[in-house]
This record gives structure tokens, sequence and C-alpha cells, in this order.
């Protein structure tokens, strides 16, 4: 996996957007290191993450929402296009607050999910911009042609739990 030091883009913009634009091309992904996410802001979102997956299945339910189909909110499975069974894990959708013609998130009363999670959508959302901003400028684009038709975009973010495996009867 290509690993891209994303202080490039200050520092020699140039190499930054060349390195994603090869990785994109050539692999599809890369990974980011120095990406100046705030360490303090991750860590909540995983200790609020842990809380809310470690509470009693009828307190995660207050967020489960049918009628948004899996949109915000808890979900308990999903299946991956083409398979017969479904994964086990349950995740909770999370998106963008300023999103025109979206679907609300829905948070736990009994914890503070929201506060961490949304500091962490504001984060991401920073890196996100920068990344858009190299592949504009790659496409031969101004530097602000995607960051203009993101900035209402909708993100989802994904905290997902995988429920420990019931051990094997022999």
């Amino acid at each position: 996996i290509p690993v891209i030091d994303m202080t490039l883009f200050q520092t020699d913009k140039p190499l930054f957007i060349q390195k994603v634009s090869s990785a994109l091309q050539d692999i599809g992904f890369f990974a980011l290191i120095n990406t100046g996410l705030d360490q303090g802001v991750l860590d909540a979102s995983y200790k609020a993450s842990e809380q809310f997956f470690k509470a009693p299945e009828d307190k995660q339910a207050e967020i489960h929402e049918p009628k948004v189909h899996g949109q915000r909110g808890l979900v308990y499975s999903e299946r991956a296009q083409g398979a017969e069974v479904f994964d086990k894990k349950v995740f909770v959708h999370i998106g963008k607050k300023e999103v025109a013609n979206k679907v609300d998130n829905i948070w736990p009363t009994w914890m503070d999910l929201e506060t961490p999670m949304m500091s962490l959508i504001d984060e991401l959302d920073k890196i996100s911009m920068v990344l858009l901003r190299a592949i504009a400028l790659d496409m031969g684009e101004k530097e602000d042609f995607l960051t203009e038709q993101a900035e209402c975009g909708d993100n989802l973010l994904r905290a997902v739990y995988y429920p420990k495996n019931q051990e094997a009867k022999s």
C-alpha cells in the first residue's frame, strides 16, 4: 500500500499530487500519515464508540430507526453485495450536520455520542478537503473545483462493532 505524507501538500505540493495520483491510478487507494488529525479527538471518538457498543442492546436500540433504511443511527447488519450471509456486526451511521436534504443523525439520550463523533467528522472533513484540492489540481482544474462541489455534500462516518464470535462447540 502506498503511504503518503500529508505534510507534502504544504512543503512539496507537486510531489504530493503526483503520489496521490499514482496511488489512485495504480492501486486505487493509499494510506496517509502526518494528517494533523487531533489524537484527542480520535481517542474520544473511540472511547465513546466503545461505551455505546458495550451498553445493553436495548439502550443501543434507542437510535435504531427502520424508516431511515440504515442511512443514520444503529444498523444491525448488512450483506456484502452478492453475499447470501449477513456480516456479524453492528454499526452507527453518522453524517455531517450542514448537508441539504439529508436525514438527521440519531443520538442516544443516555450518553454523549454526538460531541466526539461530530468532532471526528469535522477533523476528517479537513483532511478530505486537502485531498480533493490535490485531485482537482491533478485533473488540471482550479484548486477549489472539487471542494466547492463537496462543501454541502455528505460523508458517512461508520462506527463499527464486531461482536466476539461464539466459541465453537467440539
